[in-house]
């Protein structure tokens, strides 16, 4: 059996895609393969909770494109080996490495994010479809592609064709992991604040619509004192800060950036809150079941109706819309739910998922 992974990622921070690659090369290595991790560019933040065993090789290239030849010269010079890339302009890039190899190695393609998404990013209609084009073309050459939700199984079979090569697999989360942080004593200072305190989690990018939970925040403010921590990085970063002093909101929203542990913010907080207008399968939804503070999430494509049961773990509502995101903010401020089940959480657990995992590595040895 091949024992040797690689995994391709282009940051190691804060990110749904990031939290999976260390997830998973973590579990790998306990389960006795041999792990290196390539990062595209130098940004390793979340080193620190990879396994000491797994090597991080850095390229220290700003854009996944400029790494391609980079790429194609490393698996040229390594043995045979099982080659895992999340987020599809890398998985493009690393399946037409690997032609370059002759196919020499084995390549898992993780499918993380939507058709639609990828439309809305690609504002220019000829690069849009001939992303699109080079997906159609690369895709058939990956030797499986993983897709975390139902949703994004639909647009897979709908757009590309891939119905042989497509494996449904949940994104795994390490449950002990995250209620050992999240119980961690050391509670910032900042949550004591005699308010009602509303955490959201991930990079600030423009499908998260951290826009208009800002805007909530200002019309809630008129029915109830809150405070709003942001937690992540991302090019948005500006645009928000300014959007956030022209609403004269900085004793009441926080962009805290990258924290070593937002667990503590999860577990402490009264409410969390997912506003995406795009998805795939948010980890942050998953780890915020784990730590049960009250949740809502907007029912964007795709994800959080499948993790939340179409509502019964949390509140779904439209994306997109301030006022409705204010008032059920409000009525769930005021009127908390029960707990939610173990059992809901724990079939996400990496020892529950990874065996899924570990049966398609045996079938490309």
């Amino acid at each position: 059996m091949n024992k040797s992974i690689l995994f391709f990622i282009p940051k190691l921070k804060t990110g749904g895609a990031e939290n999976l690659t260390i997830v998973l090369a973590n579990s790998l290595v306990d389960l006795g393969y041999k792990v290196k991790i390539i990062v595209i560019s130098n940004n390793i933040d979340n080193a620190y909770k990879v396994n000491k065993k797994i090597e991080i090789i850095t390229l220290n290239y700003n854009r996944s494109i400029f790494a391609l030849f980079k790429i194609i010269s490393f698996l040229l010079n390594q043995d045979k080996m099982i080659c895992f890339t999340s987020l599809r302009h890398l998985n493009l890039i690393v399946i037409l490495s690997n032609l370059f190899t002759f196919r020499k190695h084995k390549v898992i393609a993780i499918e993380t994010n939507t058709f639609s998404n990828h439309k809305n990013i690609n504002k220019d209609l000829f690069k849009f479809y001939f992303f699109s084009f080079l997906t159609q073309l690369l895709y058939p050459f990956a030797n499986s592609v993983i897709v975390p939700s139902m949703g994004i199984v639909k647009e897979i079979k709908k757009y590309f064709f891939l119905n042989h090569k497509i494996a449904y697999i949940n994104n795994p989360i390490n449950i002990r992991q995250i209620q050992k942080l999240g119980n961690d004593l050391n509670i910032p200072k900042i949550l004591n604040n005699n308010k009602k305190n509303i955490v959201a989690l991930g990079r600030l990018t423009w499908e998260k619509d951290y826009q208009n939970l800002i805007y909530s925040i200002k019309y809630l403010l008129k029915k109830t004192d809150v405070c709003l921590f942001i937690i992540g990085d991302g090019y948005l970063k500006i645009k928000l800060e300014k959007l956030i002093k022209e609403l004269n909101l900085q004793s009441n929203v926080y962009l805290l950036g990258h924290i070593d542990n937002p667990y503590v913010y999860l577990k402490n907080c009264d409410l969390f809150v997912l506003t995406s207008i795009s998805e795939g399968f948010p980890t942050s939804l998953l780890e915020a079941l784990v730590l049960q503070p009250n949740i809502i999430s907007t029912d964007c494509k795709y994800g959080p109706s499948e993790i939340l049961e179409n509502g019964k773990w949390g509140k779904l509502i439209p994306p997109a819309n301030p006022k409705i995101l204010c008032n059920e903010i409000f009525n769930l401020l005021n009127n908390p739910v029960k707990e939610v089940s173990t059992n809901r959480f724990i079939k996400f657990n990496k020892d529950i998922i990874m065996p899924k995992y570990i049966k398609i590595i045996n079938k490309l040895k």
